[in-house]
């Protein structure tokens, strides 16, 4: 049998509320000879059982082991060179993967893409709206290129994720995934597309909200520590 065109994988904990559509949204935008892989981080909400109703892959921890895990166990099963990380509460556009696999395409020393999350969202709430907005436009001025892979919705080659020796499972938090790979990666290594897009759906909370901008301080303060003592 041929190999996969291109392995998407979904780390996903506790995410009953949204993994449907996300999986129903992949299946439409997923090119031929392409799979999906599902990796549940040990929930118990009943989230397996949601994705055993999908033509997907499901790979499951006995354990909570945090999404940098997660994605290190989706990518090391995948069969593809082409490895498109797509969160669980992440709905893509149609042609979002398709969009990615052409930027690879057209550049073959590229090591990466990334898509942004929409700016329409269907959750309720000012502090959901804003949270959005602000992540939103703070990646669209990032520029054409980034060393920073933002694993909401992005495609890696094998061996940039190789070179990187995995995502960093020192850092729980999927916050620390996007921060840790501007260390390991060359300056311009990913491209910025901003019409690659997908709506997030959680609900976010004022206290999720600060919370969510503690950990991305905290992680980047603790990553260029650890950085700066290998240096040493």
């Amino acid at each position: 049998m041929e190999k996969p065109t291109l392995s998407v994988v979904v780390p996903v904990y506790n995410g009953a509320s949204t993994i449907a559509a996300c999986l129903r949204a992949l299946g439409g935008a997923l090119p031929g000879g392409g799979e999906i892989l599902v990796v549940d981080d040990g929930s118990d909400d009943g989230t397996p059982e949601i994705v055993e109703g999908f033509d997907v892959t499901l790979i499951r921890h006995e354990r909570n082991r945090g999404t940098s895990a997660a994605r290190n166990t989706g990518w090391r099963a995948a069969a593809a060179a082409r490895i498109a990380f797509v969160d669980a509460d992440v709905v893509v556009h149609p042609r979002a993967l398709e969009r990615m696999m052409s930027w690879l395409d057209a550049e073959p020393d590229r090591l990466g893409v990334n898509g942004i999350l929409a700016l329409e969202i269907s959750t309720p709430g000012l502090v959901s709206a804003f949270a959005n907005t602000s992540i939103h436009y703070q990646h669209r001025r990032h520029g054409a290129f980034v060393a920073s892979a933002f694993t909401s919705v992005c495609l890696m080659r094998r061996e940039a994720l190789q070179q990187m020796g995995g995502w960093d499972e020192r850092w729980f938090s999927r916050y620390g995934d996007d921060i840790a790979t501007r260390f390991s990666l060359p300056a311009d290594a990913i491209r910025m597309d901003c019409d690659i897009q997908g709506e997030h759906l959680k609900s976010v909370k004022l206290g999720g909200l600060l919370k969510h901008r503690f950990n991305v301080g905290y992680f980047f303060l603790r990553i260029c520590r650890s950085n700066a003592q290998v240096v040493r």
